[in-house]
């Protein structure tokens, strides 16, 4: 028996492709004169096998005499077999600028070419890296209808025309182009329908309440135009950069502020205000959202907002035993001391021990005697705006006279006369001790004085001339030598009150 080896098809292009065949045709030989039937109908076998090989690599339109004068344009679709590499056909389809991408051969613009002028140029790229190439080419499709196309152009991912399908929507068309931009405004779409006529059209509102009815059929040659969106809201104020600021759908009142810088160190983000384009204005406290993420203040931008980032008033009210109460504009970063200083420091019946700041409904003591001493400079907190500062009146007694230093002197529950003198220095050597008195208020209008023997408290130590003191009380110790009359005492002490109090 012959030696059995593969054999060969032979195409018309002078390409091959290798089929086995069946062992049975080796054995053809062999086969008895009487079984001329059996080779036959072997041999058919054979033959329709081998065809349906080459059937298997036919193209929908061949590369036949006729079809030569095709030329190839834009949205063709053309395959093409490098038999030296692989027999997989490779499809490409013509690009609208009439350019194809093939492997190993790379882009050719094919716009204007025939079937076998595209072959040979393909050929000769091949050359460059391949010895005896030989390649098929066959138009595959044509291109489809101009007339049958629907065009979906701006802010969609892949702008381009689409051949129509049966039952083509709106939405269709858009999905196909790969749907919208970020910048696309869905709801001012325009349709430019050769059947319908020209008109806008909301697809956010079918995309936002499902209501299909909008969702239109297209014609053959309907354009859908997506605009650019004008979603613009404005910031002004208290900002690094302001301006105009292009949001996308979903953006909110922080996201804006951020764009545009954020807000200045002297930015009142409790009295943000947003202007809508109806011309409602909101109150927002921004503060709240970026601290403790109160997201209900946090509102969705809509096109046309203008957004007010305030100056921050930071204002503070002195109240009680100031030089000068009032509301006073302090700097970002000032302290209770300065407060302090902008009302011109304390009277002398500050209680200063007993002061308080009160700040959002809160009484937060502050201890203003320690603070200006330094002794406790932690309790000399920044500042905040609306916060007041108040300084009760304390018990204060007023030593003048014959004393080591007269002045004003705090007292507390069950002081006396001589721990008050205590403070004051103790009478001086001329001081007339048997004269000595206090002068006391009654109900506010009339004034009494309480007669006081030092000599008897500080030499002999009767301890019934130790007297309870109460507040406003006006202790006097008059010069040795000297006539007390009580008209005289009073009427200074009227002075004295008018100055102090």
């Amino acid at each position: 028996m012959e030696n059995c080896k593969m054999k060969h098809l032979v195409r018309e292009d002078g390409t091959t492709n290798g089929v086995i065949f069946p062992k049975a045709w080796c054995r053809a030989k062999t086969l008895s004169r009487e079984q001329p039937l059996r080779l036959v109908l072997i041999a058919t076998a054979v033959l329709l096998v081998a065809a349906a090989v080459l059937l298997i690599h036919a193209p929908v339109f061949s590369a036949s005499a006729g079809e030569q004068e095709y030329q190839i344009k834009s949205g063709d679709v053309i395959q093409v077999i490098i038999w030296n590499e692989s027999e997989k056909p490779i499809e490409v389809t013509v690009s609208a600028d009439g350019k194809v991408s093939i492997p190993q051969v790379g882009i050719l613009n094919v716009a204007g070419l025939t079937t076998e002028q595209l072959r040979a140029k393909i050929v000769e790229k091949l050359k460059e890296t391949m010895t005896n190439p030989r390649v098929s080419v066959y138009l595959r499709q044509f291109a489809p209808d101009p007339a049958n196309r629907v065009y979906v152009l701006g802010q969609v991912v892949k702008p381009n025309w689409y051949e129509l399908q049966p039952g083509m929507r709106l939405l269709d068309a858009l999905w196909l182009a790969g749907g919208p931009t970020p910048l696309a405004d869905l709801s001012q779409a325009s349709l430019f329908d050769p059947k319908s006529g020209n008109r806008t059209v909301n697809l956010k509102k079918i995309l936002d309440t499902g209501d299909m009815s909008l969702n239109t059929a297209l014609s053959p040659g309907a354009v859908l135009l997506i605009p650019e969106s004008k979603n613009e809201v404005t910031v002004v104020g208290f900002v690094t950069k302001p301006g105009s600021y292009r949001f996308q759908k979903g953006e909110r009142i922080a996201d804006a502020v951020a764009a545009v810088g954020g807000p200045t160190q002297d930015a009142d983000l409790r009295r943000v205000s947003i202007t809508r384009k109806s011309g409602q204005t909101l109150a927002i406290d921004l503060e709240a959202v970026l601290r403790e993420g109160k997201l209900s203040d946090n509102l969705e931008l809509e096109p046309g907002d203008v957004i007010l980032v305030p100056q921050a008033r930071n204002e503070v009210t002195l109240t009680g035993e100031f030089q000068h109460p009032g509301t006073y504009v302090f700097k970002p970063g000032q302290k209770v001391l300065d407060a302090v200083s902008l009302g011109g420091g304390l009277t002398t019946f500050a209680d200063a021990p007993q002061a308080y700041i009160t700040r959002e409904g809160k009484k937060i003591p502050i201890n203003l005697e320690k603070i200006t001493s330094g002794e406790d400079m932690a309790s000399n907190i920044p500042l905040q705006h609306g916060d007041v500062i108040t300084v009760p009146s304390g018990a204060k007694v007023v030593v003048f006279g014959e004393v080591a230093k007269p002045g004003v002197y705090s007292i507390k529950q069950g002081d006396k006369l001589l721990s008050v003198l205590t403070q004051a220095g103790l009478p001086t050597r001329d001081a007339n001790l048997a004269e000595a008195g206090i002068i006391r208020s009654g109900d506010g209008q009339s004034t009494s004085v309480v007669k006081a023997d030092l000599r008897k408290l500080l030499t002999k130590g009767d301890m019934s001339q130790d007297i309870p003191v109460q507040k406003g009380d006006i202790i006097f110790v008059p010069r040795r030598g000297t006539r007390v009359e009580v008209g005289s005492v009073l009427s200074a002490v009227a002075t004295l009150r008018w100055i102090l109090w």
